[in-house]
């Protein structure tokens, strides 16, 4: 874990920004490639539209994260996860539509967020939904060592085995107050 804002923040959750921020950026980007495809446009052409691509990522980030897609305690059913993925984009829409009124050397074209949005939503929904099968992965499980052996310890490696993604493994406790190789739960 590392510090973020003078939080702690695991490496599953930076890398899960950091893969969304890329996919919604590439969302902007095959937008632009779809609008423009008529036109032309190249791929090596596209660097105008990387500062606006990093605004519309972030400003789609922020509201996933108030929407609480980015508290990883919660285990999400895909009905919930997509009633707040579509939320959260929505919000970012209007915000990004504010924004590029306001400040108009920052818009991004014509049609392009009204394409990215949709694709970003698909390319968002497949990734969670892949991240999601990692999560319970035995490779990808955070194993944790539980100090003491009475009933706190007890109910906090119940809490951590039933939790919601299973993203933990409790791999044992130490403690005095049991013989060595005797089962505490």
């Amino acid at each position: 874990m590392s510090r973020f804002f003078g939080r702690f923040q695991p490496v599953r959750m930076r890398m899960c920004f950091g893969v969304e921020f890329c996919l919604i950026a590439g969302a902007v980007f095959l937008a632009a490639l779809i609008r423009f495809s008529t036109h032309g446009i190249m791929l090596s052409k596209g660097a105008p539209y990387l500062p606006h691509a990093g605004l519309t990522a972030l400003v789609c980030q922020v509201c996933m994260y108030y929407a609480d897609l980015y508290d990883f305690r919660v285990g999400l059913s895909d009905r919930q996860l997509y009633g707040k993925l579509i939320r959260a984009l929505g919000a970012a829409a209007v915000v990004l539509t504010v924004l590029f009124y306001a400040l108009p050397p920052l818009t991004i074209g014509r049609g392009i967020m009204l394409l990215s949005l949709p694709l970003a939503f698909a390319l968002l929904v497949g990734w969670r939904l892949c991240y999601r099968h990692l999560q319970t992965m035995q490779q990808f499980r955070t194993k944790v060592l539980i100090l003491g052996t009475g009933e706190e310890a007890r109910k906090l490696a119940g809490e951590l085995a039933n939790s919601k993604p299973p993203g933990y493994e409790v791999k044992g406790f130490i403690g005095h107050e049991h013989e060595i190789g005797k089962r505490v739960l």
